[in-house]
C-alpha cells in the first residue's frame, strides 16, 4: 500500500495505460466489424442480379439478355446524372457570381429538369426492354417488382 502511495504517478500512468488498451482493442474491433458489414453489402450485391433472375425464374439466356440490359440503361442513367451535376455546378456558378441573371438560372433549371425527364424515359425503356425478354408469368413477377421499387423511391423521396 505504501509503495502505491509514494509512486502515484506510475498508478495513473498504469490506468491511463489499460484505458489506451481497451480503446485499442475497441477501434480494432469496430474496424473489422465494418469491414465485414462492407464485405456483406458486397456479397449482397452480388446476389442482387441472382436475387432478381431467382424471383422472375428467368432461364440462362434471359438472365445475360438482363444484364447486358442493365448494364446500358445504366451506362445512360450514369452519363444523365453526370451531365446534371454539371448543369448543377454551372447553376450554383451562377448564383454566385450574377445572383440576379434569373434568364440564365432558368434555362438552367429547365436543363436539369429535362436531363430528369430523359432519365424516366430512359427507365420506361428499360422496362419495356426487361418486359420483352420476359414470358407471361414474368411480366406480372417482373411488374410487382417495378412496383416495389417505384414505392420504394416514393418512400425515400418524402423522407428528404
Amino acid at each position: 500500500m505504501n509503495y502505491f502511495k509514494e509512486n502515484r504517478w506510475i498508478t495513473w500512468l498504469v490506468a491511463v495505460l489499460v484505458i489506451l488498451n481497451i480503446s485499442t482493442l475497441a477501434m480494432l474491433w469496430m474496424q473489422n466489424s465494418r469491414q465485414h458489414r462492407g464485405k456483406d453489402r458486397m456479397e449482397r450485391r452480388g446476389d442482387k442480379k441472382n436475387r432478381m433472375a431467382k424471383a422472375l425464374n428467368l432461364t440462362d439466356s434471359q438472365v445475360q439478355q438482363f444484364e447486358s440490359l442493365k448494364e446500358a440503361h445504366r451506362e445512360v442513367v450514369n452519363e444523365l446524372r453526370k451531365n446534371i451535376g454539371e448543369k448543377k455546378a454551372l447553376k450554383m456558378e451562377a448564383l454566385t457570381t450574377n445572383p440576379g441573371d434569373i434568364t440564365s438560372l432558368s434555362e438552367l433549371d429547365q436543363a436539369i429538369g429535362n436531363l430528369h425527364v430523359e432519365m424516366q424515359q430512359s427507365l420506361n425503356q428499360h422496362y419495356n426492354d426487361l418486359r420483352a425478354i420476359c414470358n407471361d408469368e414474368q411480366k406480372e413477377l417482373l411488374k410487382e417488382r417495378f412496383k416495389k421499387i417505384f414505392e420504394r423511391e416514393q418512400h425515400s423521396k418524402r423522407r428528404r
